[in-house]
């Protein structure tokens, strides 16, 4: 900004990051000038609100919003100040960063420094993800069909039993002397037998159905 000095100025900024890899994961975020010694209100009121824009324009690249706010003072006699206040609610817009800092500077005056600094922690964390989408890919509905698979099963094998099955017509005694009783009674008992298949294939389908 260069306002009240005529020497070099310098900016620093700086980001500590936390174990984490993710960006939400910091600690914090700051920027910082050194310049010729200050101590006019209206000069340190106005590079105060310059570093709250450079501040914000970092924060609002990596998509962060602070509750805390460090204001860092350092003198000409190079002693170092800091100030802090941690906020209700999350913030980024330049404005809101420049009037926190700046009720933090006040008290802080008459004062003459070199450096002026302004730092954001304590972040608000990321939204959740959203859940997965169904996906209309028939290639991935694999679970579907196995289970429609499953279902059909038991009605496939009624099918296939009912056209197996012949019924047997009752019993008569013969008077044909090669008549085998024993014969003509197994015969009726494989019909049955299809037919008790039929009535349990049918139950399992209906218990399958019903699950």
């Amino acid at each position: 900004l260069g306002i009240g000095s005529s020497g070099k100025e310098s900016e620093g900024r700086k980001e500590e990051q936390g174990e984490g890899e993710s960006g939400r994961d910091r600690k914090g975020i700051s920027c910082e000038r050194t310049f010729k010694a200050l101590k006019e209100p209206a000069h340190l009121f106005a590079k105060c609100e310059s570093l709250a824009e450079s501040l914000s324009r970092d924060m609002k690249q990596r998509d962060l919003h602070g509750r805390t706010l460090t204001l860092k003072l350092k003198t000409t006699e190079f002693r170092i100040r800091t100030r802090s206040i941690t906020l209700n609610t999350f913030i980024q817009a330049p404005d809101q960063i420049a009037a926190t800092a700046l009720s933090l500077l006040r008290p802080e005056l008459p004062i003459c420094i070199r450096l002026m600094g302004i730092r954001m922690s304590n972040f608000r964390p990321p939204a959740p993800p959203p859940p997965p989408l169904k996906s209309t890919d028939p290639s991935r509905n694999g679970d579907a069909s196995a289970s429609a698979s499953a279902r059909a099963g038991p009605l496939k094998r009624i099918q296939t039993t009912i056209s197996n099955f012949r019924p047997t017509p009752p019993l008569l005694e013969s008077t044909d002397p090669s008549w085998d009783p024993s014969a003509s009674a197994a015969s009726a008992g494989a019909g049955a037998g299809s037919l008790k298949r039929i009535q349990t294939t049918m139950s399992n389908f209906l218990r399958e159905s019903l699950n």
